[in-house]
């Protein structure tokens, strides 16, 4: 997904904010010895490797895909760091290795015990969600606001203080789905 996306920004330089000339090869932008690994064997094969290395992975919260193979790989070994750049969802893998994973010692990852010993860190400035005063703004902005909304992102607390200013500025029902057992909006 990465790939495709630097793709995309790079059919559109005039976009960019680089300071200096461009000529469009996106090897101006990776480091000497980066790789991509598009396939999930490719990925396999980078887990296996030996030595320092950087992975990073899309699967932000940890609920499913290629990174959880590297995880059972790498979280044994204290030399390792696992560094996530925002929001876990409470009951992800992502918010227990975060919050608990260190404490307990161990995490479960595809039906494995799997020791944790690497470093876990969390940059909560680099998220890239919308906090509520973008959402806000962002309704406040559009010209044809919906009748109803589903709030599926952020502590339970969280989506019912949104739920409520939404409600008060806009009269749209918002709905955190953290206190629905079963929904459906189909």
């Amino acid at each position: 997904m990465a790939k495709n996306a630097m793709a995309i920004c790079l059919q559109h330089t005039e976009d960019l904010n680089i300071d200096s000339e461009f000529d469009g090869s996106i090897e101006e932008f990776l480091p000497k010895l980066f790789e991509i690994s598009v396939t999930r064997e490719d990925s396999k094969l980078a887990c296996a490797r030996k030595g320092p290395m950087i992975v990073i992975s899309a699967s932000g919260m940890l609920t499913g895909g290629r990174v959880l193979h590297h995880l059972k790989y790498r979280l044994p070994h204290p030399e390792n760091t696992v560094l996530f750049t925002g929001f876990q969802a409470e009951g992800t893998k992502g918010h227990y290795l975060q919050t608990q994973g260190k404490i307990a010692g161990n995490i479960r990852i595809h039906h494995e015990v799997v020791i944790v010993a690497a470093e876990i860190v969390t940059l909560d400035q680099l998220s890239s969600h919308a906090d509520q005063v973008d959402l806000i703004n962002y309704l406040d902005q559009m010209h044809r606001r919906p009748k109803q909304i589903f709030i599926n992102h952020g502590l339970p607390t969280a989506q019912l203080t949104l739920a409520s200013n939404i409600k008060k500025k806009f009269d749209i029902e918002a709905i955190p789905t953290s206190l629905q057992q079963n929904f459906n909006i189909f």
